[in-house]
């Protein structure tokens, strides 16, 4: 095995022990440069690559997340549209005069607001209000949350043993 000028053998007798180590050491660093380099690339393109999977993933979810929102919006809306319909239907068919005239006037007023709140504020605006209401009152939210929470867990509890 000739040395060549441009190929050193660190193994050569001239050198001490220490300094072959050192010269095989750079010469493995340097043999192995392409390849950590080529790996660096690869890694970065996937990462790379990773990203833009993610965020196609990310607007893919906020797309069908809005469109979800939109309609649930207008489902509310229709709900609300469909109280307002109902509390017409009923001041046509429920007494006008009397004790039972009043009753059904407060009823079916109270049917119209709701119904305009619910088509005007839409789902949103309710998580608004409801958002306002636990905030500004929030021990009897606490209270409420945990008496509904009480009642389902028995009504699960009671079709569970039925």
């Amino acid at each position: 095995m000739a040395n060549t000028p441009s190929t050193k053998n660190p193994m050569d007798q001239s050198t001490n022990p220490k300094q072959a180590i050192s010269e095989a050491k750079d010469m493995l660093y340097e043999a192995a440069r392409p390849i950590t380099d080529k790996a660096r690339e690869a890694a970065s393109a996937a990462v790379e690559m990773g990203r833009d999977a993610a965020s196609r993933v990310g607007h893919q979810v906020a797309s069908e997340a809005s469109t979800i929102a939109r309609k649930a919006d207008e489902a509310v809306s229709s709900v609300g549209s469909g109280v307002q319909s109902l509390a017409g239907t009923l001041r046509e068919k429920l007494p006008q005069e009397g004790l039972m005239g009043k009753a059904s006037s407060v009823v079916t007023d109270g049917l119209e607001r709701s119904g305009r709140y619910v088509q005007e504020g839409g789902l949103s605006g309710m998580v608004k209000d409801m958002t306002n209401v636990v905030r500004h009152h929030p021990v009897p939210a606490l209270c409420v949350a945990f008496g509904l929470g009480f009642l389902i867990a028995r009504s699960t509890n009671r079709n569970n043993h039925a």
